[in-house]
């Protein structure tokens, strides 16, 4: 059978680039929590507050009445949807694309207990309710409706409806309420059956449960009350006005708590025929969830992933903290210290230091606009441009970031590079290309050309050309006299995205559709050397290390990382797709790869060689995937794979011919986490060359194997 695989191999056999997996493997360190919208909020019963904050993961928080303390974060590389915590305290974790997880926390740490992942129809695991009786129910996007029973280490699935679900929650007298995109759906739970009792035609964003038994649906415009008998849905009443409603909860004594996007938080009565509008607070300027977790203490968030928590006391909300942690990770830079700068579009600039495995967030900048890139000059000044502000120059103390001064530009200020002589180069959109002296704590415009339909990113190479990619398709080469631009060459080149320059003068340049090029520059011709192909819309972001290794970054597919030499580009590392999308990438002068992912926030990868395996640890269990050279290669009939997973997936290990043809499955189960070695017989093949993929989750791993007989 062949495969998407064929298709690859035969591209680099008869292009003459050389594809080989490699010995090496991007290895995730840590990521940064700042990033993601809050989707899910719950509470356990020793106060701990739980947020489920789409690509940050599932984070705890305490709060003690003034201020919410980060106390834990767990990010498994997936979008985290809804959160919901059991009697026992156990965690319950929508995890998108991933499934269903529980986990327990000792109040520094979180432990995986179970894991189910979303059945072959892979699809996206939404919200959580939970029985009386134990059963959790999932409401999944695209797979339709589960419910499981949990027993302490595994989940048993007991039952499945068909049809996309959004939300759900679990009533009196065994009421099950499911919202699809048709309307609201009430079924009555025994064992494991439901059965239909009611449908009603209405858009849904939110469901929760009066002590009553009546229920209140939130709609985008307005609160409905329904009275459910067991057979029908009644309407009881109807509130609205001019706000928009995303999500309500019910607090004490039946207050209403609404999430009204840029209305803030809301607070409402119901005796039982009618609302009334008690108070309103508006901190949170898009609120989108809200959760009542006893004692007056309410929590809400924001689309951006704004968190805030109120005191709720006769009859005023009143806020006590605010968390603001929210952007779209686009550029990276360091200072000579190793100082992480991270341009955060709309979340400004922050500083980050790296000690071990954690980031640690120094400070932040919050001026309008978006902020595009970063870069730092050796005298340690940090440049960022600014798609309202323009071009900006900050100092740093070790503490804080402060603005020394800033130039407005025309059109939008895209990116920007650094000179040797500290000239700062910077590619102005529909402006064109400018260069500016920093003297003095002021800006002086030393040049300026137009002659680019879009001036999207600029790269200075070593001997001072100043190469410009235009997303409209071409790349340009400009000499620079320290008061005005030459033009040298222009080639046609399709959308440039992405653009780098290495000590000896090659051009990398990440193309839109879906392309990384490579060219030599001898002051009037470009010369072309050499394409990969890496599949997906949006190559974004290239860098290079001092090994020769170059990282790509591609918003649909991912990230991967190439050796180059003087005339080839050779897969070392196939797609690493974190969540969110990679945007952009650099390289630390100590060799640690950090990955811009904009909202999936900032990544920070080891790249290393895995080919070594320390036998006396196979027990243990890994920090991350990885895939090891067979052994021994080449071989005759028979060697040995071995790999690890660091959690409980499904994993598939599939070995091809050259031509991209299935040979063999080695491995096709849920395996846990662990070390494993499998043998693979070629006694019944022919001598050449195989291919072997280890597929767990959306990590895909590939090595090259040469039978020789």
């Amino acid at each position: 059978m062949k495969s998407g695989f064929y298709y690859l191999l035969i591209f680099f056999l008869f292009s003459g680039i050389i594809y080989s997996q490699g010995s090496y493997s991007l290895n995730r360190i840590t990521q940064n929590n700042d990033f993601g919208e809050v989707y899910g909020i719950a509470h356990g019963n020793d106060g701990t507050i739980f947020v489920a904050k789409s690509f940050a993961g599932l984070m705890a928080y305490q709060y003690d009445g003034d201020s919410l303390v980060l106390k834990a974060t767990l990010n498994n590389g997936f979008e985290a949807a809804d959160v919901a915590v059991n009697e026992n305290g156990v965690i319950f974790l929508a995890n998108g694309e991933d499934g269903l997880r529980a986990y327990t926390f000792d109040g520094v740490n979180f432990t995986c207990k179970a894991h189910i992942d979303n059945g072959y129809s892979q699809g996206y695991a939404l919200e959580i309710a939970l029985a009386d009786d134990g059963t959790i129910f999932l409401a999944n996007r695209e797979d339709g409706l589960r419910a499981y029973k949990y027993y302490g280490s595994w989940f048993d699935h007991r039952i499945y409806l068909q049809g996309g679900c959004y939300h759900t929650a679990y009533g009196e007298d065994n009421t099950l309420f499911v919202a699809r995109l048709d309307g609201l759906y009430a079924y009555h739970h025994t064992g494991d059956v439901l059965e239909e009792k009611d449908h009603i035609t209405i858009t849904v964003y939110d469901i929760d449960i009066f002590s009553s038994g009546d229920i209140i649906l939130t709609n985008p415009l307005g609160l409905y009350v329904y009275n459910f008998d067991g057979s029908v849905l009644v309407n009881k009443s109807v509130f609205s006005d001019v706000n928009t409603y995303y999500a309500s909860v019910i607090g004490e004594n039946g207050t209403i708590f609404s999430a009204c996007g840029s209305d803030g938080i809301r607070v409402y009565s119901y005796d039982g025929i009618q609302f009334n509008s008690i108070t309103f607070e508006t901190s949170i300027s898009d609120a989108r969830r809200i959760c009542f977790c006893g004692n007056g203490v309410v929590i809400g968030s924001g689309s951006e992933g704004v968190i805030g928590a109120y005191r709720y006391q006769d009859s005023t909300l009143t806020l006590t903290t605010l968390i603001q942690e929210y952007g779209k990770a686009v550029d990276v830079a360091f200072n000579s210290e190793g100082i992480i700068f991270l341009a955060n579009d709309i979340g400004g600039l922050i500083a980050y230091s790296l000690t071990g495995n954690i980031l640690n967030k120094l400070c932040q900048t919050m001026y309008p606009g978006y902020v595009n890139s970063v870069d730092v000059r050796e005298d340690g000044i940090i440049f960022s441009t600014n798609g309202s502000l323009g071009l900006s120059a900050y100092s740093f103390d070790g503490l804080s970031l402060s603005m020394i001064s800033n130039i407005d530009l025309p059109s939008r200020a895209m990116n920007l590079d650094i000179g040797d002589d500290g000239t700062i180069f910077v590619a102005n959109g529909g402006d064109g290309l400018k260069a500016f002296k920093f003297v003095d704590s002021s800006f002086r415009l030393t040049a300026h050309i137009d002659n680019t339909a879009w001036a999207e990113i600029v790269a200075v190479g070593p001997d001072g050309t100043i190469f410009v990619g235009d997303s409209y398709g071409s790349l340009e080469a400009y000499s620079y006299d320290g008061t005005s631009f030459t033009s040298l060459a222009s080639i046609n080149h399709g959308e440039v995205y992405g653009l780098t320059v290495n000590p000896e003068g090659f051009i990398f340049v990440a193309m839109n559709m879906s392309a990384l090029e490579t060219y030599s520059f001898n002051g009037t011709t470009f010369q072309h050397i050499v394409t990969a192909v890496q599949g997906g819309i949006g190559g974004s972001g290239v860098a290079f290390d001092k090994d020769g290794n170059v990282f790509l970054a591609n918003w649909a597919s991912g990230f991967r990382a190439y050796k180059f030499t003087s005339d080839s580009l050779m897969l070392q590392q196939d797609v690493v797709k974190p969540w969110g999308k990679a945007d952009n990438v650099a390289v630390r002068n100590d060799g640690k790869v950090f990955l811009a992912n904009n909202f999936g926030g900032m990544i920070v990868y080891d790249y290393t060689d895995v080919t070594a395996i320390d036998e006396s640890n196979t027990d243990v269990f890994p920090g991350d995937f990885s895939l090891s050279q067979n052994y021994p290669n080449p071989f005759n009939p028979s060697t040995t794979i071995r790999y690890t997973i660091p959690e409980k997936n499904h994993v598939a290990l599939v070995v091809y011919d050259i031509l991209g043809n299935e040979i063999e499955t080695l491995v096709n189960s849920l395996q846990p986490s662990g070390s494993y070695e499998v043998n693979f017989d070629g006694n019944e093949l022919a001598s050449g060359i195989y291919f072997y993929m280890l597929k767990a989750g959306n990590i895909c791993l590939t090595k090259k194997s040469i039978l020789l007989k």
